[in-house]
């Protein structure tokens, strides 16, 4: 469906009704991003490449649960410290030479400027966001804030698209979310 996968500068917008797994669509790309594609790591003139998910509406431990779920579906993730648990993710998620960054905002506490900074702090000499996972487009705020993108939700929503399409070819990056 997808073929050849999300690409680079490019606004994925998974649209549902609430309960139809958007996250875990938007979760499991993630994971697939960082354990699927070591091809990645030859474009990133030897930085460590950096894919990145934002929620905005399910909490840490929440989003953790579901990432050892799916990680991990026939372990009891009771029967394991939280640092075992901890190790475990990471061990998974990096163990191709990506970074896993997870991330927890709540409702509208952030912006699409906010986004922008974000991923500007991680790339550096060493790192590099190479996608964006955001849970979910409307929990962000808009960076603008004239009247035109905030009368309605509507126009929020085009404002905030907008934006996000921005950050995906400024960076370079695929940028997938859910509405």
């Amino acid at each position: 469906l997808l073929s050849p996968g999300y690409l680079s500068g490019c606004l994925y917008i998974y649209a549902a009704l609430p309960g139809c797994y958007k996250s875990g669509i938007l979760l499991q790309s993630h994971i697939d991003t960082c354990k699927y594609n070591e091809h990645i790591k030859n474009t990133t003139g030897g930085k460590k490449p950096i894919s990145m998910y934002i929620s905005m509406e399910n909490t840490m431990s929440q989003t953790i649960r579901r990432l050892w779920s799916l990680l991990f579906p026939t372990a009891d993730m009771s029967m394991f410290s939280v640092d075992e648990i901890k190790s475990m993710i990471e061990n998974s998620l990096e163990s191709n030479g990506f970074r896993s960054v997870i991330l927890y905002y709540g409702y509208r506490e952030k912006s699409t400027a906010d986004l922008y900074e974000i991923i500007r702090g991680y790339n550096d000499d060493d790192h590099v966001v190479v996608a964006l996972y955001l849970d979910y487009i409307k929990r962000i705020r808009s960076a603008r804030t004239d009247a035109a993108a905030t009368n309605s939700e509507k126009s929020e929503l085009h404002a905030i698209m907008n934006e996000l399409k921005t950050i995906a070819s400024q960076f370079d990056i695929p940028v997938v979310s859910g509405h």
